[in-house]
């Protein structure tokens, strides 16, 4: 920008501050949208939310469910 008042601006400096002034105008209402989520995140839930994990360890293993075993004891029930 120009550093002396009595100069007048170019056709660079008034696109670069119209441009400048436009990405302001537009951003404004994106900080209110981002000021209202982080009020909404920071709030505890209406609702606490809960999940059980069962680890069960010594099930059946890929090949027993996969493989049928034909002839073996573990062979399931025959189709007809």
């Amino acid at each position: 920008m120009s550093s002396r008042p009595e100069q007048p601006l170019t056709r660079r400096e008034i696109l670069r501050l119209s441009a400048a002034g436009v990405a302001g105008a537009s951003l404004s209402g994106w900080f209110g949208l981002l000021a209202e989520q982080a009020a909404r995140a920071a709030a505890p839930p209406s609702r606490l939310k809960s999940c059980v994990l069962l680890w069960m360890d010594g099930g059946p293993s890929q090949f027993d469910t996969f493989n049928p075993k034909i002839g073996s004891q573990f062979q399931g029930p025959a189709a007809r």
